[in-house]
């Protein structure tokens, strides 16, 4: 059968497999049963097309499919065992079916609820599936284990960065007057797909002019003008992992108030950088950065988040959505975890300023994986 070169080893995934195992056994879990893809990505290899991948506490994994997809699974992941329905099937009557052959129903059965992937009403007619079995809440086991990236994990990463600082150059020099802001996020999008991204795990984000202190507002075909701020989002993609960055382009004299804005986040990004290390926890880091921000500005617009764990990523580079760098947060920061260290400021319905980079904890501090100039870009 025809498959794809995997992104990592059989040690390594079955590394993953055995970790997860553990901590569901501490759980007091005999199955648990995945539906986010990032969750399926990690453990199986698989680019999508699984529904729910089986992991027995003791046994093989299994992958559950509609037919269609299973070919994509068989493809892409090196599981032996894929299982799938038939179109018309009631594909969850079908799933039990698949856990009772394999003499999975006689204890707990976890599901991977801390997801988007999983909504209220497919929890609920799972439920019911399932009824006269134990079903409990299996969240969280693999954020656990996914936020700590390995060394093969954070090379990907790098290689990303490397893409995001190509199409970010890309995108500066489509920045503008005179351009439109759509035209600025196809230059960044071209540049990253020509240099070998796969996918882009989120589509380039650039918001300009008064926009750009508008927090999610996105390209909507606004012609730049002199004295608009252009903020630019965005990353390349290497086996499915991210690496974003962001900048801001000032075309002519910046805003009245703008720079000093801008000189804020600068200089809030370089003290996160700076106090990110092995045993400090969040807030520590969070308290470093936050010392640098016009905080008590009611007119000005910050996220609250100085970090925000990232890796894996189809639809949003976020892996573990919920582990961010925040004030108050007593979360120890260990080796191997990789951030998205992003400061941007905005007063409110004016201007944005922003700089960005991904960052992973090292033994000795951190290190920067984005490869771009750190600065704010005049024309």
């Amino acid at each position: 059968m025809f498959r794809r070169d995997l992104p990592f080893t059989m040690e390594e995934y079955q590394s993953r497999a055995d970790k997860a195992r553990a901590a569901m056994a501490e759980r007091g879990l005999d199955v648990l049963l995945l539906v986010s893809p990032v969750s399926c990505n990690y453990l199986s290899g698989s680019l999508k097309g699984i529904e729910y991948l089986i992991l027995p506490v003791n046994g093989e994994v299994t992958t559950f499919s509609w037919e269609l997809e299973m070919p994509l699974v068989m493809f892409s992941s090196w599981v032996e065992d894929t299982t799938f329905y038939r179109t018309g099937e009631d594909s969850l009557a079908v799933l039990r079916k698949v856990l009772d052959e394999r003499g999975l129903l006689g204890g707990s059965v976890g599901i991977e609820c801390d997801t988007p992937y999983l909504s209220v009403s497919s929890y609920r007619k799972l439920a019911e599936t399932f009824e006269g079995v134990q079903v409990v809440d299996g969240s969280g086991i693999m954020g656990e284990l996914i936020r700590i990236k390995s060394p093969q994990e954070i090379a990907y990463i790098r290689k990303a960065g490397k893409l995001s600082g190509i199409a970010m150059d890309a995108a500066v020099n489509a920045a503008e007057a005179g351009a439109t802001d759509a035209e600025v996020a196809a230059a960044g999008h071209e540049a990253a797909v020509a240099a070998g991204s796969e996918t882009l795990a989120g589509q380039p984000i650039v918001t300009v002019g008064p926009r750009s202190g508008i927090a999610h507002t996105r390209h909507m075909r606004r012609v730049i003008e002199p004295g608009d701020p252009v903020w630019i989002e965005l990353t390349g993609t290497y086996h499915r992992y991210s690496a974003p960055i962001m900048r801001t382009v000032f075309i002519g004299s910046p805003p009245e108030g703008a720079q000093a804005l801008a000189d804020a986040s600068m200089a809030c990004l370089e003290k996160v950088l700076t106090a990110m290390r092995p045993g400090v926890t969040a807030n520590e880091v969070a308290e470093a950065g936050a010392a640098e921000l016009p905080l008590d500005d009611p007119e000005i617009g910050f996220h609250d988040t100085y970090g925000y764990s990232i890796g894996l990523g189809f639809e949003g580079w976020a892996d573990t959505p919920e582990w961010k760098i925040k004030l108050g947060d007593p979360t120890v920061l260990e080796t191997g975890m990789v951030f998205h260290v992003t400061m941007g400021l905005r007063r409110n319905f004016k201007y944005g300023a922003v700089c960005s980079e991904t960052a992973t904890i090292t033994r000795e501090g951190c290190e920067v994986l984005t490869d771009f100039p750190r600065q704010y870009f005049y024309k």
